[in-house]
């Protein structure tokens, strides 16, 4: 069976096709834990200040954790060597904000990796080969000797700080190098507290499905709002991007309802048929939709009264002629002459010969229409 994700993104192609392309702001990401072409997964660090971190940590409903390394020192670099590459914490934090900061500066190397059947060559640092360059270590280095500091100015390394999505601290450890187990058990806790939360990935995708559901609530297309919305809230129950898909959803059902109202008042004479159409659209968009039920009840409502029966039996044989007219043509454009022609001459019989399909046939083959009528049929 597919997962949530995969169902969503593939709907959302067919729902909410409106074009333009998605500007989303997300920091650059380096390597992510899955590794790169199947090799050995390597702990990707978060790239941007300490806000975005914060941010990105409550839309993906994950732990934030800060690693701080002093450079030169030898529990510092025992937690760098021991604890970072740690295989289990690296395909933890996967669902994890990672900051990585160190003050050191040091030498650049150059590292072959397999990409697509060939290779290429990027540039590292040497010590911390999960960034570019030692600028990115460094970084959020000051903002977090403020935060982090004693009251007489020291900052204790390494140190290690785990906090749930909301930003509440769940646990703390500074100078002594703590064991892998305790680091893992502390952030099993904080993403088991947390529920379901999203990769960098599925929270690149969220964020497309939320913008193309405000985009279809914008455009009034309320079933396909309502998928959007209510495919994020398949993955996430918590956090920004929940709270944000649960109030979309509510918002669509709310619009889904008010048409609906109005499609029903609009089931007499002289305004049937286009509510009644509107009705047809509807019973395919809410298919397992919270209005299924709904829009099919209103479907045998308006097939049912009376007054408004010939108005949409006339809307019906018109739509059942244009399809017949859209089949010629393509018939014709397929040089099937002869098939063509039989489903002209049948919109030129008397039962479609009225129709707006009808009359356009007569328009374009009056020899015929002229047949047609002479026949009686």
């Amino acid at each position: 069976m597919a997962s949530p994700l995969r169902r969503l993104g593939g709907v959302l192609a067919a729902w909410c096709a409106l074009g333009g392309a998605l500007a989303i702001a997300l920091a650059p990401a380096g390597p992510g834990a899955a590794g790169r072409n199947g090799e050995k997964p390597v702990l990707a660090p978060f790239r941007g200040d300490l806000d975005a971190a914060r941010r990105s940590a409550s839309e993906r409903n994950v732990p934030l954790i800060y690693h701080v390394i002093l450079e030169g020192e030898e529990q510092n670099d025992e937690y760098r060597d021991r604890i970072l590459p740690h295989k289990e914490l690296v395909a933890l934090s996967e669902r994890a904000v990672v900051i990585v900061s160190n003050n050191g500066q040091h030498k650049l190397k150059r590292v072959t990796e397999k990409v697509e059947g060939g290779t290429i060559e990027r540039q590292v640092c040497s010590v911390y080969p999960m960034f570019e360059n030692c600028h990115q270590h460094r970084a959020v280095w000051d903002a977090l000797y403020h935060e982090l500091k004693e009251d007489d100015g020291n900052l204790h390394c390494p140190q290690i700080r785990i906090f749930r999505p909301d930003g509440e601290e769940l646990y703390s450890l500074a100078s002594d190098p703590p064991a892998a187990s305790t680091v893992l058990a502390q952030l099993k806790r904080a993403q088991r507290e947390a529920g379901p939360g999203l990769t960098e990935g599925e929270h690149l995708r969220t964020k497309r499905a939320l913008a193309d559901g405000a985009r279809c609530l914008s455009g009034k297309l309320w079933p396909q709002a309502w998928r959007a919305h209510a495919g994020v809230l398949e993955i996430l129950e918590q956090g920004a991007f929940a709270d944000e898909a649960r109030a979309g959803a509510e918002a669509a059902l709310a619009g889904l309802d008010a048409e609906l109202a109005e499609l029903g008042a609009q089931l007499v004479p002289g305004k049937a048929a286009a509510a009644y159409a509107r009705l047809v659209v509807l019973t395919a968009e809410c298919a397992d939709t919270p209005r299924e039920r709904a829009v099919a009840d209103l479907v045998r409502k308006a097939e049912r009264k009376r007054e408004i029966k010939e108005e949409i039996e006339t809307w019906k044989l018109e739509q059942s002629a244009e399809r017949m007219w859209s089949q010629a043509l393509a018939l014709l454009a397929d040089e099937q002459k002869r098939k063509a022609e039989r489903l002209f001459r049948r919109l030129l019989r008397k039962k479609y010969a009225a129709t707006p399909a009808g009359l356009r046939a007569a328009e374009r083959f009056p020899e015929w229409a002229a047949e047609e009528r002479a026949s009686g049929k």
